[in-house]
């Protein structure tokens, strides 16, 4: 996240990256944090269902590749 050869338009990423200061480093670079909120936080983000059903998919097929 420290490179900025680009910015992203859109973050996708899992609960892992659930944290207020990546929201706002990517709120700054002008791309959309698509990433699914931990349970215990008390605002809750919404996070497209097809998007976050792509990145699951992605994340499946490279395990895939590494296995």
């Amino acid at each position: 996240m420290a490179a900025r050869d680009s910015d992203p338009a859109i973050m996708l990423a899992d609960k892992g990256y659930d944290s207020d200061p990546i929201r706002r480093d990517l709120h700054d670079r002008g791309a959309v944090p698509e990433i699914a909120t931990r349970r215990n936080r008390r605002v809750q983000h919404s996070v497209s269902r097809p998007l976050y059903a792509l990145r699951s998919r992605i994340e499946r097929f490279i395990n895939r590749l590494k296995n």
